[in-house]
């Protein structure tokens, strides 16, 4: 379904900062900035690329660490240390809010713990394969070079079996080159012994 431009949403993102962000500001006690995409101008002002981008930032560290006063001030000290507080604890600030939040976040910190567990099995699962894989590889690897070298062994003893039935000498020198050959080769010149009856030329 096509929209026009001008039905899209905003899209904002809100970050909560447990650290200085801006510490050059003129007002460095500011906690709450937005942020938007805006041209270079030599003063500063240029237009807004679009509305529909903001990206706000909540500098926690600028707020009093106390939890007694309106909800706004509990709001602010529960997302300062709600990670660190029991449950009692977060129902002792009275704010119903608080609590439904604290129980959803529960919520969603265990279906993430079930998420991990599962990627964590699943990346074992795949390792278990991988590892599985690569031993057969190495293993019909290592049957196929098992099996050249004992093709490359027969064929060794075909040539020199050949060569004693046709009186022909096998040299120090030519028994090296044997041993270096590689198994089409010691086939090619198992052929041309039994073709022409003689070593051919070196």
């Amino acid at each position: 379904m096509q929209q026009n431009y001008v039905d899209l949403r905003a899209v904002i993102s809100i970050h909560f900062l447990f650290f200085e962000l801006l510490r050059d500001l003129p007002d460095d006690t500011a906690y709450h900035h937005v942020f938007r995409l805006r041209a270079d101008s030599p003063d500063g002002k240029g237009p807004v690329l679009s509305p529909h981008i903001e990206i706000h930032t909540v500098e926690m560290t600028k707020f009093p660490d106390v939890k007694d006063g309106e909800d706004e001030v509990k709001w602010v000290y529960w997302l300062k240390h709600g990670q660190q507080m029991t449950e009692q604890e977060v129902a002792s600030l009275g704010v119903p809010e608080i609590m439904e939040a604290e129980r959803k976040l529960a919520m969603i910190s265990q279906d993430r713990s079930l998420r991990v567990e599962h990627q964590r099995r699943e990346i074992a699962r795949l390792d278990s394969e991988g590892r599985e894989r690569d031993i057969r590889v190495d293993a019909e690897r290592r049957g196929k070079r098992e099996g050249v070298l004992e093709g490359e062994r027969v064929v060794r003893q075909v040539i020199l079996d050949l060569c004693e039935l046709l009186g022909l000498e096998v040299s120090s020198e030519r028994r090296t080159r044997l041993d270096s050959l590689p198994l089409e080769e010691l086939d090619a010149l198992r052929q041309q012994i039994k073709q022409q009856r003689a070593w051919p030329a070196d």
